[in-house]
Order: C-alpha cells, then structure tokens, then sequence
C-alpha cells in the first residue's frame, strides 16, 4: 500500500513540476499556508480521480479494523464510486467524504465539524483545508479519536 502511494504520488509530482517546466529536483518547498494547491486549472481529472479515489481507500484501510473493534455492530463503511459513507451509530453520527471533480477537491462533512473542503498540495503528498490548512488525515484522525477514543493514523 505505501509503495503503491509513494508512487503515485511521485508520478503527480513530477507531472505538476514538468507543467510548470521545472526539473524534477528543483521542487518548491514551501510552508502550507503559502503551498501552492493544484485546481480545476492546473490538475488533469484523471490525475484527480487517481490520487483521490487512492486516498479514499487509503482512509477506508485506515478506520475500518480499529472503528470496528471500538463501536462493533454499529459501524458500516462504504465506499462507492466517488463517495465513502462512514457510519459509526446512531449517536456518533456519519462521515461522507466525496470527490468534488470539477473543484478537484475532497469534501468531508462531518459529525462533529460540519462541512469541510480539502485541496491536494503536491509537494506535501497530502490533502489540505480550505478553511484552516489543517491535514485531511490530521483533521479526521483528532475527530474519531474524539468520537470512539482510538487513534487513526491517516497520513492523507
């Protein structure tokens, strides 16, 4: 799994840099509040849809063996097409995470946090809030710690 994502995100980066006609070690590195985000502009939908259905099944493997262990019956995970339904009982309430195609970004709503929206940086290999730069699997992993009191470790 992480060789798999390793390389596709590699294979994104490269992309990104070769648009911007940039050699492949000659990468920006920059802070996440001055990261430079890939839109509707400036990432192909193929490329999207790859690296943010990998992503989706990246938090799927994540969550499903210790939300299982700690809610039992009352967690079902789906993941269907562009959208993982992630639901953790009647009083912890639904995740629903979906591609946003056109917008080439992830949104989440969430039980405890209401809607977010997440753009990919390709220098960090990871998904970043619109609202407040913090990491899709930094912001996923303190919530369900909060909800069924296990940490997940989601490096999206």
């Amino acid at each position: 799994m992480e060789i798999r994502r390793a390389c596709v995100a590699h294979a994104l980066r490269v992309w990104v840099q070769q648009r911007r006609g940039l050699a492949v070690e000659q990468a920006p590195t920059q802070t996440v509040q001055k990261a430079t985000f890939l839109d509707e502009k400036s990432w192909e939908e193929g490329a999207f849809r790859k690296v943010a259905s990998h992503t989706l099944e990246e938090l799927l493997d994540a969550v499903e063996e210790p939300a299982e262990e700690c809610v039992g019956s009352e967690f079902d995970a789906e993941l269907s097409g562009d959208v993982l339904n992630l639901r953790l009982g009647a009083v912890r309430g639904t995740y629903v995470f979906n591609l946003q195609t056109p917008n080439r970004q992830i949104w989440m709503s969430s039980p405890v946090s209401g809607p977010w929206r997440f753009h990919y940086n390709p220098e960090r290999c990871q998904w970043y809030s619109t609202r407040d730069g913090q990491s899709l699997g930094d912001k996923v992993g303190a919530e369900l710690h909060q909800l069924i009191g296990v940490r997940i470790s989601f490096p999206s």
